[in-house]
């Protein structure tokens, strides 16, 4: 195994589609790494419900390794999805079983086999980072938009930061991104939506542009980005190689609907009627 995703899992209900597809940020890069022939596990919690069971076989069918996904009785966390001009918009979510999730009933081989672990700040293992086994994989860890001061410690434990910084000005960005480096991060990578991404080490500033494709849906890219980012990274390729890499899985993910396709019919997963509610608002 190259890499471990491990963390946060739901199924993605397309409000104005009446479909739901497999995703959560771990899921989603999981995927991508497969597409691109890196061997890739998945772990995490779903559940016992026809869209758990949907979404590991989804899984499976990509080549990603479940054999560490935990099932628990109860139903797989929802996500309802609006879409304004191709861009997602969160509705709103159904809780399940995901925070049930063990990274401790993983074996001790898991983190120090793995070259790459990934997560995301809704994984709900940032407790594992401090006690990672010595010897354990470089760490990738996605904050989106939600960093928080209370979360400034994990900075120093992890390799690459990720974030969304689409809603700043690059100067902001970078001053953001520099604050992060001084509190012990090592590289950090923003994505800017349209106007691309960019990222700071200690030696310097580096930028990409955004894709140059046709806009279906950008559920995932940010998913999808760092699966390219992270295929860089398993080659030693430089921060602007990597950047690259990122974008152009990026675009593979901005074409589908879903963060990679999949999609099912509601009534399919046992989920008619659940989308009622959050049509109506």
């Amino acid at each position: 195994m190259e890499v471990l995703t491990l963390g946060d899992n739901c199924l993605d209900v397309y409000l104005a589609r009446g479909m739901a597809y497999p995703g959560g940020g771990p899921v989603n890069t999981a995927v991508y790494l497969a597409r691109a022939g890196i061997r890739a596990a998945y772990a995490g919690a779903v559940g016992d419900d026809p869209g758990g069971r949907y979404l590991v076989r989804s899984l499976q069918e990509e080549g990603v390794e479940t054999s560490w996904v935990q099932v628990f009785p109860g139903r797989t966390n929802l996500t309802f999805v609006r879409h304004v001009q191709g861009d997602r918009v969160f509705a709103g979510t159904r809780p399940g079983v995901r925070s049930q999730f063990r990274w401790q009933a993983l074996p001790t081989s898991a983190y120090t086999e793995a070259r790459v672990i990934h997560t995301t700040v809704d994984g709900g293992v940032d407790d594992l980072l401090p006690v990672l086994p010595d010897g354990h994989g470089i760490v990738t860890y996605d904050f989106s938009r939600k960093f928080t001061p209370a979360r400034r410690p994990l900075l120093p434990l992890i390799d690459v930061v990720f974030a969304s910084a689409a809603a700043l000005t690059e100067r902001t960005a970078l001053a953001q991104a520099s604050k992060w480096l001084a509190d012990g991060g090592r590289v950090v990578v923003l994505t800017m939506g349209h106007r691309g991404s960019l990222a700071v080490d200690k030696r310097g500033v580096y930028r990409c542009s955004a894709p140059a494709v046709r806009v279906l849906d950008t559920l995932g890219a940010g998913d999808a980005f760092i699966a390219g980012y992270i295929q860089g990274v398993l080659r030693d390729e430089s921060v602007q190689v990597c950047l690259e890499r990122g974008r152009e899985v990026a675009a593979k993910a901005l074409g589908c609907y879903g963060a990679f396709g999949h999609g099912v019919s509601l009534d399919a997963v046992g989920l008619a009627g659940e989308g009622a509610a959050w049509t109506r608002g």
